[in-house]
């Protein structure tokens, strides 16, 4: 009797709760798996871009350069890369890193903020200052009137190209000791006469295209620091 009681199986309704109580667990396990593993790869995501942070600081300060791509302190050998092929790699992902932008700005106090800008698309040095380098550029109209795309033709006699530093690099106005203008022709200023190169006229009465560039040297800390840019008039 009892050896049949031992040989006895499971029913069908003891098989479905044992299958029921699984998929409880497994209902439970695998988010709380996942949220666990997704949290680890976003600390070892954070503690990269404060590394990253901290050593584009060091080459900022060292280099005079503040605004940069990660690939640049791979380059500078400031950083080792985590493949053979150069990349920084995202814990998250896997996708590279080397794109993405590190930004110094200066505080009043000498000490500097430093940014961290994810971005899928490679910039030069040049796009970068373009897109987010210390000034803004303004292009106006023989009628003072400002044109919000400086890039598609549009009829005027003369266009004035003026910059500004933006609201985070007000503090390098003053280091600014020289001012190059290239496009139809060459306008050179100093540190003595800085002010006549604010503005940049070109000439526009005939349907053309030309690309203004400008150049301008900061000194901060005894350091030169080169920035360079462009702006298409059409």
């Amino acid at each position: 009797m009892n050896n049949k009681i031992l040989k006895k199986g499971f029913t069908l309704i003891e098989l479905i709760g044992v299958l029921v109580i699984m998929a409880v667990i497994l209902f439970i396990a695998v988010p709380s798996y996942f949220a666990i593993t997704n949290s680890i790869k976003e600390r070892m995501y954070e503690a990269k871009v404060s590394e990253l942070k901290a050593k584009g600081e060091s080459y900022g300060l060292e280099s005079g350069n503040y605004l940069f791509s990660v690939g640049t302190l791979v380059e500078q050998g400031y950083l080792q890369a985590d493949s053979e092929n150069g990349a920084i790699l995202d814990p998250r992902d896997k996708q590279k890193m080397n794109c993405d932008i590190i930004e110094l700005i200066p505080n009043n106090d000498l000490t500097f903020t430093v940014n961290y800008i994810s971005s899928k698309e490679c910039f030069t040095d040049e796009q970068l200052n373009n897109q987010y380098g210390f000034i803004n550029f303004m292009v106006k109209n023989d009628k003072n009137e400002v044109i919000l795309d400086p890039s598609s033709w549009h009829q005027s006699n003369k266009d004035t190209i003026s910059f500004e530093f933006k609201e985070q690099y007000s503090s390098l106005q003053d280091k600014l000791v020289k001012i190059l203008w290239i496009g139809e022709e060459e306008k050179s200023c100093s540190i003595e006469n800085k002010i006549e190169c604010k503005n940049y006229e070109v000439s526009a009465s005939a349907t053309k295209m030309v690309t203004i560039y400008l150049k301008l040297i900061l000194e901060i800390e005894g350091q030169e620091i080169l920035q360079n840019y462009s702006k298409v008039i059409a």
